[in-house]
């Protein structure tokens, strides 16, 4: 039978545990978004963001926090 009880420190370091790795994976500072962005067709070379960027950064990060607070809770729970 599942356990539905979740303890909230951990709930909070997979949480950000899954949010840096993520944030990791897509950054410059390792190797694969060179590929990654090669594949998708997006330039790497852009060092400045449009104003509709900048307006829609809030909600990416909101996006990114609860899903990954989603996955989160989801593997503590089948854990």
């Amino acid at each position: 039978m599942l356990s539905f009880t979740v303890q909230i420190p951990q709930l909070l370091v997979i949480l950000l545990a899954n949010f840096l790795l993520g944030w990791l994976w897509y950054s410059p500072a390792l190797p694969f978004m060179k590929p990654w962005a090669k594949a998708l067709g997006i330039k790497t070379g852009a060092k400045t963001m449009s104003k509709a960027d900048k307006a829609r950064m809030p909600y990416l990060f909101a996006g990114a926090l609860i899903s990954s607070l989603a996955l989160s809770f989801v593997l503590q729970v089948l854990v």
